[in-house]
Parts: structure tokens; C-alpha cells; sequence
């Protein structure tokens, strides 16, 4: 093999380790062929940025289908439904009713977090792309949600 040839061998090799890295792709990423991670289900969480009547309490998120509901209080001294719905790993949640009302968000007021899971799923981190509502941000902006059984 002469130089040139060489060269342009270790140049595709660099590239294939190299060009995956930096379209934010590595090898801890699960296999193309590992079930994908799921919302759905009763996730535990603490708030340090929420604030009122929530501030301090320990949350607790149950996502059926296009449904969620955050609580707060053991018991449940506060709530918030939610329409949720989840298109290329962003999680777009608007207030349908809360517990107290003061608590809810409007219809215009639609939040977007990227949803970024670890631990085998076990563990999905809310990562904040879009959130014109201040309350919810505190609230959920970068909270890390852990999957209960």
C-alpha cells in the first residue's frame, strides 16, 4: 500500500470514530436494537427551584398515555394535570387543572423539555428547551425523574 493509500485508510478510521462523537453520538448509547425508554409510569423528584406553595415538597409524576399529573406532599398537598406529549425525545406538556387553581399555567403557556434518560431508563433528566410558565419552570426545568416500580 503506498502513502497516499495509507493516509486515506487512517483518515476514514478517524473519521468514523470522530464524526459520531461530534453529532453528539458515543458509545455509551444504548444499541440501535435496545427498546427504546418510556415515560409512561409513576416517577419520584425533588424541585430545589420550585417555589410557593410546592417549594420543599417532594413531587411524585404519573404518565398514562397523553395524560400527566405532578404531585407534591406526602400526602398530596398540591397537583397539576397535564396534556403531555412526546415527539423526537422533547417532552410538550400544557395545564388542563390543578389543585390549587392558582397553580395552573394557561393553554398559552405550553412548556417543551428535552427528555434525557440514563440508568437503563431508570432515570430521565428534564432538560429545558421552552417554558413561558414560571411556576412549572421551577418545578420541573432540569429535575432528574426516578422511575418507581
Amino acid at each position: 500500500m503506498n502513502r497516499r493509500s495509507q493516509f486515506v485508510v487512517v483518515a476514514a478510521a478517524l473519521a468514523a470514530i470522530v464524526l459520531p462523537l461530534s453529532l453528539g453520538k458515543s458509545a455509551a448509547q444504548p444499541p440501535a436494537d435496545a427498546p427504546a425508554c418510556n415515560l409512561n409510569g409513576t416517577w419520584t423528584f425533588t424541585a430545589p427551584s420550585a417555589a410557593g406553595p410546592v417549594a420543599g415538597q417532594p413531587g411524585r409524576l404519573v404518565v398514562r398515555g397523553a395524560t400527566a399529573t405532578v404531585s407534591f406532599g406526602e400526602p398530596a398537598t398540591a397537583s397539576v394535570t397535564m396534556r403531555a406529549r412526546i415527539a423526537d425525545g422533547v417532552l410538550q406538556i400544557t395545564d388542563t387543572r390543578s389543585n390549587p387553581p392558582s397553580l395552573r399555567c394557561t393553554e398559552r403557556e405550553a412548556g417543551q423539555y428535552r427528555l434525557n434518560y440514563a440508568n437503563a431508563c431508570g432515570e430521565v433528566n428534564l432538560e429545558l428547551l421552552y417554558e413561558p410558565c414560571a411556576g412549572r419552570r421551577g418545578a420541573l426545568a432540569g429535575t432528574t425523574l426516578t422511575r418507581q416500580p
